[in-house]
């Protein structure tokens, strides 16, 4: 028994021991903490630079209410309801009214320029047509209507005219073609009989009249067929430029 309270006792003091060390060491490191800080704020702060002063603009020092970013009322309610604006009156049932910034005649005044800037730059909502725009609404449509459909007539009419004017033209040249035809048909066969000896027949006459038509007309539609070759290669060449414009 004496032998086991010896135990406990050297127990206790190896424990009292180790308490004792962990708090020297715990003495110590806070020691070394407290010179660091020391070391620290012994060391010299550099100087802080001056913060900026800020200056209004002219158009800020002239406005009277500072804007804000967040409206007290919606676009919509305030549209509509802008127009009925006013000072607070005593008539209201107001005991009293003070004006903070200007006087009563000066805050009615700010009141009603205001509305009237608002005027100018605010989408009316309860706008509605009356009785006299309809009419006149339905008046010019009516006017309208006749205009175009008088351009319209005057459209197809120049059109009208313009095609008679082409197929005169083309019937006189036609008409001219042949004449030259028949002449020319008619001098090969006066050559022919000069060189025979002989009159030629209405028979002959028309059967080189008719030769010399078909080849009048074969020159004619090549020389349509060129024509035509070449201005489709103008398109072609005319759509290459703008499609190079486009890129």
């Amino acid at each position: 028994k004496e032998e086991g309270e010896k135990e406990g006792e050297k127990e206790e003091e190896a424990e009292k021991k180790e308490d004792e060390e962990m708090k020297a060491e715990e003495e110590k490191k806070e020691d070394e903490d407290e010179e660091e800080d020391e070391a620290e704020e012994e060391e010299p702060e550099e100087p802080e630079e001056p913060a900026p002063k800020e200056e209004l603009t002219a158009e800020e020092k002239a406005l009277t209410f500072r804007p804000s970013e967040v409206p007290d009322l919606a676009p919509l309610v305030l549209s509509s309801t802008f127009t009925k604006f006013s000072v607070p009156k005593k008539d209201e049932g107001f005991d009293d009214i003070r004006y903070e910034w200007d006087k009563a005649a000066q805050a009615e005044q700010y009141v009603k320029q205001w509305i009237l800037d608002k005027k100018l730059n605010s989408r009316v909502e309860e706008l509605k047509p009356s009785i006299w725009f309809r009419e006149k609404v339905q008046t010019w449509q009516k006017a309208v209507a006749q205009w175009k459909q008088k351009q319209t007539e005057c459209k197809s009419s120049l059109a009208k005219k313009q095609s008679e004017r082409a197929a005169k033209k083309k019937a006189r040249e036609a008409a001219a073609s042949r004449a030259a035809t028949k002449a020319a048909a008619r001098a090969k066969l006066e050559e022919m009989r000069k060189e025979k000896g002989t009159e030629p027949t209405e028979k002959e006459l028309e059967a080189e009249t008719k030769a010399a038509e078909a080849a009048e007309a074969a020159k004619k539609k090549e020389a349509e067929e060129v024509e035509k070759e070449a201005e489709e290669i103008e398109a072609e060449e005319r759509a290459d430029a703008d499609f190079k414009t486009l890129d």
